[in-house]
């Protein structure tokens, strides 16, 4: 039994709208928080104070690298982050990153040169949407 068309198009469609979704729109809303941190907030210079590490499911262990940094205010932050990796120990205990935070919460920050993690969601994003645009299209002409 063939399943009909218009089933087809409506599972080729949902799996583009989802995959959009999940892989673009999620990059972009990350993307514009940075762009408004880094215009609307304040520019410093932290200090990688420690690791937080942690077991992941399958038992691999996650480093998330401690900052402290000054505001403008004079207050102290400490803040702990997840790396690009976090597998890896990117960053030297001591090593001292440029961020930018909003002094109005300055627990909301970036690291100048990290790159989020949703890029690293295009790398299987991108083929999925690719793949659906080609079934919406197949299933389209089959009508």
């Amino acid at each position: 039994m063939e399943i009909p068309p218009l089933i087809k198009l409506l599972f080729w469609l949902t799996i583009l709208v989802v995959s959009i979704y999940y892989f673009v729109y999620w990059l972009v809303y990350v993307l514009k928080q940075r762009r408004g941190i880094k215009y609307n907030g304040e520019e410093a210079i932290a200090d990688v104070i420690d690791y937080e590490t942690f077991q992941d499911p399958d038992g691999n262990t996650i480093y998330c690298p401690v900052l402290s940094f000054t505001t403008s205010s004079g207050k102290r932050i400490i803040v702990e982050t997840q790396s690009e990796d976090g597998k890896l120990r990117r960053y030297k205990d001591g090593k001292q990153l440029k961020i930018f935070y909003l002094p109005d919460d300055p627990h909301q920050y970036y690291i100048v040169g990290s790159v989020p993690l949703q890029v690293y969601l295009l790398v299987p994003g991108v083929p999925v949407i690719i793949v659906a645009c080609y079934f919406i299209v197949k299933t389209i002409s089959s009508f």
